[in-house]
């Protein structure tokens, strides 16, 4: 099977990545990410685990919200449905084009690119 492109695009160059972790609170350690979505503290956001990630968007409606300190809090729900324990790492990254934080526990990112790995190294996906 070949190894698929994936040279830079423009829409890469603008996300914004980095690695937290999360807290038995649920706060994700890292801000990076919410600045560069330009989020400000107090803002309402919907938050729902999909497929072992979490997205959290802005939403009028949300039920919850930014701290005051500019931190996002995973709820309990979301962290089950995940399987998220207090001091994992996960994988954030900031998609400013749909104005949505995507949050992915290590053994998504791990699922994500076992079979890319294995193409890359000439073997198969284990």
């Amino acid at each position: 099977m070949p190894v698929p492109e994936l040279a830079p695009s423009r829409e890469a160059v603008a996300r914004s990545c980095a690695v937290a972790t999360v807290d038995a609170r649920g706060r994700v350690s890292d801000r990076s990410a919410v600045r560069a979505l330009q989020w400000a503290a107090g803002l309402r956001l919907e938050i729902r685990a999909v497929s072992g990630s979490i997205l959290v968007r802005p939403s009028q409606d949300g039920l919850f919200t930014l701290t005051r300190q500019g931190y996002v809090r995973l709820p309990a729900a979301a962290r089950h449905w995940c399987t998220l324990q207090a001091r994992e790492k996960v994988l954030l990254i900031a998609e400013p084009h749909d104005n949505t934080l995507l949050i992915h526990t290590m053994s998504t990112v791990e699922t994500l690119v076992t079979e890319y790995h294995a193409d890359l190294l000439g073997g198969a996906a284990s």
